[in-house]
């Protein structure tokens, strides 16, 4: 369906054409959106464009039901089939329609969120095998524990269940290609996720105050983003988690402030992985003012006990963030200063005695 790429490799798209784009479509955004909402807050949006006329001459379902289909399965979490379903109709759309087509490109956003989360979930599975009932009972036994396995976990006495298995070798091949099928499933989802996003900024060009537009490029961004964690390559994910709160409009969103918060976390997070604790400090702070911005006009009461937690937890981030760095500073000053001591014990050392008369 999709041609292979080098999973690192960008899709061509410049970066200077696509900032200047958006801001552009956040300032024009701004000022339509303000006036369809005083609280400036947008509804979630619709993976589905306006369909293209082309109904008559597709062997599938109509156009405007494809998304709704697939929706409802990622709502049941019946993920495999959601990805089948939405695999095969890209695969009868691709040559009907341009490439383009800002629907095409839904679909791929759709298509690349729905591998993201299955080869997410699956290696969850992988990492921590259910224990099934068609375990035998004869190859299992309990094992008591009076330490903790890691400093994580509490240091009370519990219980873990065990397996012996004689087929070991072969869980282990499985578990490899399992593996393998999550990453295949991650490469996927990144490619059509870059198609996705190359497309919408083409029409953000010509369409600059969409608001949809804007929401979905973000997206598209801050899945490209997940996806860079997963694979551990945290520049990058900071560099499209940033770009996604860039799009949003930053501190001065129109959009719903949490979800701005949410990027900015995340984007924290990859700065901090990546050990650029400055920046991580920074989106971080910028997330504190977004959700303080939330609050201040929220009628919710259970939403506002909810930003009072978030809000706790993220300025105890930032501490934990701050302190780490002190004691860094703190060692490195300290370290030549011993370094130079040390050299002056050994030059003493050296020194020869007065001879005695």
């Amino acid at each position: 369906m999709v041609q292979s790429a080098d999973f690192d490799a960008r899709q061509t798209c410049s970066t200077d054409n696509q900032h200047s784009v958006s801001v552009e479509a956040h300032k024009a955004a701004s000022s339509e959106n303000q006036q369809a909402s005083s609280v400036g807050e947008h509804k979630a949006f619709s993976y589905c464009s306006q369909p293209p006329a082309c109904n008559e001459v597709l062997d599938a379902p109509d156009l405007s039901t494809i998304t709704t289909k697939a929706q409802d399965l990622i709502s049941k979490n019946d993920l495999p089939t959601a990805i089948e379903f939405l695999s095969l109709m890209l695969d009868q759309l691709e040559p009907k329609l341009p490439a383009d087509s800002l629907y095409l490109a839904d679909l791929y956003l759709l298509y690349g969120i729905t591998l993201y989360r299955h080869a997410t979930a699956e290696s969850l599975l992988f990492s921590q095998p259910p224990v099934t009932e068609s375990q035998p009972v004869s190859e299992c036994h309990i094992v008591s524990e009076s330490k903790p396995l890691s400093e994580s976990q509490p240091a009370t006495p519990q219980k873990i269940l065990a397996f012996e298995s004689s087929s070991s070798s072969d869980d282990e091949d499985t578990d490899e290609d399992d593996v393998d099928d999550a990453q295949d499933d991650l490469r996927t989802a990144w490619q059509v996720l870059e198609i996705a996003k190359t497309t919408y900024f083409k029409h953000l060009h010509t369409n600059p105050a969409a608001p949809d537009l804007i929401q979905k490029c973000a997206e598209c961004h801050a899945s490209t983003a997940d996806i860079c964690m997963e694979n551990e390559n945290f520049d990058d994910a900071a560099r499209d988690y940033e770009r996604c709160v860039e799009l949003y409009g930053g501190e001065c969103t129109v959009f719903n402030e949490r979800y701005v918060a949410e990027a900015a976390f995340k984007c924290a997070c990859a700065y901090e992985f990546a050990g650029e604790d400055e920046n991580a400090v920074r989106m971080l702070r910028l997330a504190v003012r977004l959700l303080e911005r939330r609050r201040a006009r929220c009628a919710d009461g259970g939403e506002v006990a909810d930003i009072d937690g978030v809000l706790a937890d993220v300025a105890a981030r930032i501490e934990d963030i701050v302190r780490c760095v002190k004691v860094v500073e703190e060692k490195s000053v300290m370290q030549p200063l011993n370094a130079r001591q040390g050299k002056v014990t050994d030059l003493t050392a050296t020194v020869r005695k007065k001879a005695a008369k």
